[in-house]
């Protein structure tokens, strides 16, 4: 809490300067519960920050310190059992949670009120099973199975049933902000991936073989308030009066004059969760070559769909071969050159999906451009435009509203195909190449004596 003209940041990224505490606790504790054979390890992790805000309105009298309180607790646990000596398996298990107040205000001093305050939340949770056997002393291999879950709350907000109102004062400067914090993130991932590793050594050669499939289910909750959105102007007789009922730092929606002037309302129209399904199967060969006792070659070929690329076609990218060839060439006792080649290709980041059906729409207008862009060459002729169309997040407004009595979403869902967007997006009727890199490495290593070792990588 100590004072300081410049300003450093949380743990979350976010500034805090003055009125700024941070305690942390935690504690590791690990053993055997059975001589040899199991194994334990646990952990917990406590983060809380207080930080304080500055709330500057002078139009209304308010001068007040807002206090808010970050939340950071991490767990974990693992447990490893010794079946036999051809026989292992691991269990592991992390839990996070993480909250991030923005309690209104600002570091310097701020509009936002405490009403209209709101919170990121996150929640993780990954449970990760590894089990690891030993055929003979040629094979050996591996089985792993992990299941998460991953919330990104965005924005939780104090009054959650509340609409969202700016305030300004007679010469248009914005005063306050109160009610509902206004558009909504919140994002939820369920993950499980399987693993089948195999290893073969014999001769000069070592093989690894293995595939695996991911598989993700995403829903996201996310747009303006359903509840509406409103900007009100106060003349100068409802500022004075305002200001001088004292409220201060608890200004709330129902604290304004119920005649004050709406100068804008809109409301969103799309309430419910929307998401995708994504598929990633990927398999891999790799060979270890001992050439002779100076050189060893690594050969891989790798596969990989990812079923997110076909967008809004019916064929996904299929062609994700990726060649790798490394070697290490050992010229004397003293002196080593490695070097080595390969494309490496990933997957499609959700967010390219689902911001392509968040800002999209169904409507007829809508759709009839498209269809006007397909004559015109500039969208493939044979997309289906129901395909690559989504009835997304869009805000419908409204004029000539009385303050707190604006239509209601289910009111103004006649209104979604008429409603101007300045941008709307589709999914790629000829769906998405997988992004990918050429990556090539060179290096050489230099040990002049017992004590010094030098080396150059490019």
């Amino acid at each position: 809490d100590s004072k300081s003209p410049f300003a450093t940041l949380d743990l979350s990224g976010n500034q805090v300067k003055d009125g700024f505490q941070r305690n942390q606790a935690g504690f590791g504790l690990g053993g055997a519960l059975k001589k040899d054979k199991t194994f334990f390890y646990i952990n917990f992790e406590q983060t809380i920050d207080k930080k304080d805000n500055l709330l500057n309105v002078p139009q209304l009298g308010v001068n007040e310190t807002v206090t808010g309180f970050n939340n950071f607790t991490y767990s974990s646990a693992k447990i490893d059992q010794v079946w036999s000596q051809r026989f292992k398996s691991s269990l592991r298990v992390n839990h996070g949670i993480f909250d991030i107040d923005r309690q209104g205000g600002g570091l310097e001093g701020g509009t936002l009120f405490p009403s209209a305050a709101s919170a990121q939340k996150n929640r993780t949770f990954l449970v990760a099973l590894k089990n690891a056997y030993v055929f003979s002393s040629y094979l050996t291999g591996e089985t792993n199975f992990q299941t998460s879950y991953f919330r990104w709350n965005y924005r939780e907000p104090v009054n959650i049933n509340s609409p969202s109102v700016t305030v300004q004062d007679p010469s248009g400067a914005v005063i306050a902000t109160v009610g509902q914090s206004g558009a909504i993130f919140d994002n939820k991932e369920h993950t499980n991936q399987l693993q089948q590793k195999l290893f073969y050594r014999q001769g000069k050669h070592s093989l690894k073989f293995g595939v695996e499939f991911i598989t993700s289910d995403f829903n996201l909750l996310g747009g303006g308030n359903t509840f509406g959105t409103y900007t009100v102007r106060l003349n100068q007789a409802q500022l004075d009066a305002l200001k001088a009922k004292g409220i201060n730092s608890s200004l709330d929606v129902n604290d304004i004059p119920a005649d004050v002037r709406v100068i804008n309302y809109d409301v969103e129209l799309q309430p419910n969760t929307f998401g995708a399904r994504q598929n990633v199967f990927s398999t891999y060969l790799e060979d270890i070559f001992a050439v002779n006792h100076k050189l060893n070659l690594t050969m891989g070929l790798r596969y990989d769909y990812d079923n997110l690329t076909k967008g809004g076609g019916s064929r996904g990218d299929l062609n994700n071969l990726a060649p790798r060839l490394a070697f290490n060439y050992k010229i004397d006792d003293r002196n080593t050159l490695r070097g080595g080649y390969g494309i490496f290709t990933d997957k499609i980041k959700y967010a390219i999906h689902s911001d392509a059906l968040q800002f999209s729409s169904s409507s007829a207008d809508f759709k009839k451009q498209l269809k006007e862009l397909q004559k015109l060459g500039k969208l493939d002729p044979n997309a289906d435009i129901d395909k690559i169309t989504f009835p997304g997040n869009i805000r419908a407004t409204a004029s000539n509203v009385t303050y707190l009595k604006g239509p209601s979403y289910t009111d103004l869902q006649s209104r979604r195909d008429r409603q101007f967007v300045n941008n709307m997006r589709i999914l790629n009727p000829n769906g998405f190449q997988n992004p990918y890199s050429h990556q090539v490495s060179l290096g050489y290593q230099n040990k002049s004596d017992e004590d010094h070792l030098f080396s150059l990588d490019l």
